[in-house]
């Protein structure tokens, strides 16, 4: 009988917690080799300035901690695990294609640092089993949108004075790239008020000095904006009503970004209706774990 075939696993791991464990223990069995890679030196030997900003990732310990810790872990286990350090992008590179003449499983976690590894080295590509699940907020992570998958309603479901209302709002806005609107209303369909996305000092100001989101891809430079989101200027507004939001509904037009789904989940509203759009980074998560009922509203064309 030939020897069984191990399987390489390589994978930066800037600290442990429950999801590299379940990560590893999945993976990686009697004979299999772990490689951890040491992006800040592998950053720096090969001058790699796509890696140059984990430099700020604070709470990442050395690998070599991590190498201990993880051997320990693995011997507890009763797990014979090869574990190893590649400092070099060529080292990588080295024991990746051992792997691969010899017909042996390569695994990585599909997030950025893989993706750096793969760009250079793109013959490993098809040779790559890539595994998603969240690790740590890489930049595939942060920019990854989520389809909100919840109960759907027709929007003859809502009073019809909120559908108009909403409707209103989205066409005030004056912004080149994006119209949405925010409606909160009570059980009873009262509107406390409507709000769309505006812009600073007045809604002109686009047509005279232009828009700062046009130095930026979609996605890049998200801080740099001089308009305010309908659900923080509806929130805003609620303020001078002098009412709480404490068990009111919010229809919106397109699903609150990461920030504002933020200041949803502080409002202590009931439900929080959308018409379209997605979510992005936790903001799904952060406005459900709020106690918040999220709900789909299908409108008609």
């Amino acid at each position: 009988m030939g020897d069984k075939k191990k399987k390489g696993l390589f994978a930066y791991v800037p600290c442990i917690h429950q999801g590299y464990l379940d990560f590893f223990e999945k993976h990686l069995k009697d004979g299999d080799e772990l490689y951890l890679l040491n992006v800040k030196e592998i950053a720096k030997r090969g001058k790699i300035s796509e890696l140059e900003h984990f430099e700020r990732d604070l709470r990442a310990v050395s690998t070599d901690l991590v190498f201990e810790w993880l051997k320990l872990y693995f011997a507890e286990k009763k797990i014979k695990v090869h574990v190893g350090i590649l400092k070099m992008i060529d080292s990588v590179k080295f024991y990746a294609e051992h792997h691969v003449q010899k017909s042996e499983a390569i695994v990585m976690p599909d997030d950025d640092v893989t993706a750096l590894i793969l760009d250079k080295m793109p013959h490993l590509r098809e040779h790559t089993t890539l595994e998603r699940m969240f690790l740590r907020w890489d930049m595939k992570a942060t920019l990854l949108k989520h389809q909100v998958a919840v109960a759907q309603i027709s929007e003859r479901d809502l009073p019809e004075k909120v559908v108009a209302e909403l409707k209103k709002q989205v066409l005030k806005s004056h912004d080149w790239w994006r119209q949405t609107g925010t409606v909160i209303f009570d059980s009873e369909g009262n509107i406390l008020v409507g709000a769309y996305n505006r812009h600073f000092p007045n809604d002109l100001a686009l047509n005279v000095f232009g828009d700062t989101r046009f130095n930026f891809t979609p996605g890049v430079g998200l801080d740099y904006f001089t308009s305010i989101h309908s659900e923080a200027a509806a929130i805003v507004a609620s303020t001078r009503t002098g009412k709480p939001l404490v068990g009111m509904s919010m229809l919106v037009s397109d699903f609150p970004c990461a920030n504002c789904a933020r200041l949803v989940a502080g409002t202590g509203i009931k439900t929080l209706y959308f018409v379209k759009g997605y979510s992005n980074i936790d903001g799904q998560k952060v406005i459900e774990d709020a106690g918040i009922e999220i709900k789909h509203v299908l409108f008609e064309e």
